[in-house]
């Protein structure tokens, strides 16, 4: 379990085995003849992406029961993965254990390959996506996030995607049924509004993220804020891959880029330079760091939203190159709209020319939290020793700071130079309640 939580001991685990797909009709087995195991007839060789698995969880009000719907059942199959059809038993184990909190969860999630020994299966970017209701909008790029504490979120995201959303791929849409969402005859999938959800990686620290057929079991673990009383959310499972000619040796090698995400795979929002302060229009510095499988040359812009502080999109520049390899965009937002002290989401999108056949263009995604806290910060002093004896605040929150320096001094925080060249000097300072 992750580090440092404290479970209670009154709740119980609850273990799950849901197999991937149906066992009837599958065009494979595991003792299918390599060469023939994937059909590609009725597909385009150049899609990359494909659709492991869906399922509904439903937990109690109690949150004490939990009740996992597979969105793919036998009359479905053309729905899940080909990699996937198989007679694949104990493929992906979702695991309950329980709360760290009354409002906290953990959701374990263990996925096996089906395919022992079969290296052109090997899939890259395998991600648990987690799907849920939203009640906050990006209105200017149109996406839709949980966010609230009325709504189960997940807290530990890696990354955001579109994909797989009830809203946006419903049973209608005109694409290839792997890349679908289908309701299913137990749950029908309402209320599942996030058109923006996020992610987590398996094998995030195994190069080009690769998941190898006969390999050990995947895993993760989802850390959950939860609401009071009963909840619902969807959780897909999707991966990457690409048909190569001939026998695989090295997947590292043999495969080509183009079986990895066409997106960037990391976007990593780095901290304000400074923070920014309420009510005020100040202005801080962002930095974005990016990593790409299929270059940096494919990126083809970076911008931020910030509905609560600034209005419309604000644009990123390329920066430089980073000594751990990922390409740094950074640019300057404000405190346009005099927000207050709260905490407020960044959504920040990576537009990549890069295009899926079916899908179109697929974005990156990440969201940072923007804390405009109360308190600030002020700095002065000189060469010598700068030391506060006291320090009180008065009925107007005005604050009085005394004590002594030593050496040439400028006691001024502000803006210019007021030097005090003496020797060993006592003072007495006055700073209002925004400092």
């Amino acid at each position: 379990m992750r580090a440092g939580l404290q479970f209670s001991t009154a709740a119980f685990i609850l273990m799950l085995i849901i197999s991937g797909c149906s066992g009837s009709g599958n065009p494979v087995s595991p003792d299918s003849n390599p060469t023939s195991a994937l059909s590609l007839e009725n597909q385009s060789p150049q899609i990359n992406r494909y659709l492991m698995g869906y399922w509904q969880v439903n937990v109690g009000a109690d949150h004490e029961t939990i009740e996992i719907v597979p969105q793919r059942s036998a009359d479905m199959h053309l729905n899940a993965v080909k990699m996937l059809e198989t007679l694949c038993d104990n493929c992906l184990f979702i695991t309950y254990y329980y709360h760290v909190e009354p409002n906290v969860m953990v959701l374990a999630v263990s996925i096996r390959h089906p395919f022992k020994d079969m290296d052109q299966f090997t899939a890259f970017d395998v991600r648990g996506i987690f799907i849920s209701a939203s009640d906050y909008s990006f209105s200017t790029l149109e996406r839709q996030i949980a966010w609230g504490s009325d709504l189960p979120r997940l807290l530990t995201p890696e990354g955001y995607t579109t994909l797989y959303n009830p809203t946006e791929y419903p049973e209608t849409l005109p694409v290839p049924p792997a890349l679908k969402y289908y309701p299913g005859q137990l749950a029908q999938g309402g209320g599942l509004t996030a058109t923006l959800n996020p992610f987590m990686p398996f094998k995030r620290d195994i190069e080009r993220r690769m998941f190898k057929a006969g390999g050990s079991a995947l895993f993760r673990e989802y850390l959950l804020r939860v609401p009071d009383g009963p909840f619902s959310f969807g959780y897909a499972v999707d991966a990457n891959w690409y048909p190569v000619d001939g026998e695989i040796t090295d997947p590292l090698t043999d495969f080509p880029l183009s079986a990895n995400c066409l997106e960037a795979y990391d976007v990593f929002p780095l901290q304000v330079e400074s923070e920014l302060l309420p009510g005020t229009n100040s202005s801080t510095r962002f930095g974005v760091e990016i990593l790409d499988h299929q270059g940096f040359d494919t990126i083809e812009a970076v911008t931020i939203e910030a509905p609560d502080l600034f209005n419309a999109t604000i644009p990123l520049e390329f920066d430089t190159i980073t000594s751990n390899g990922s390409a740094l965009y950074t640019g300057t937002f404000s405190n346009e709209l005099l927000a207050g002290y709260g905490e407020y989401p960044m959504l920040v999108r990576v537009q990549d020319t890069e295009s899926d056949p079916n899908l179109g263009q697929v974005d990156a995604w990440q969201v940072r939290n923007i804390g405009i806290r109360r308190g600030w910060a002020r700095s002065w002093g000189g060469e010598g020793t700068d030391e506060v004896n006291s320090i009180s605040i008065d009925t107007d929150q005005c604050i009085y700071v005394t004590g002594h320096v030593n050496g040439p001094v400028d006691l001024d925080p502000g803006p210019g130079i007021s030097e005090y060249t003496e020797g060993h000097l006592s003072f007495l300072s006055k700073f209002d309640s925004s400092g």
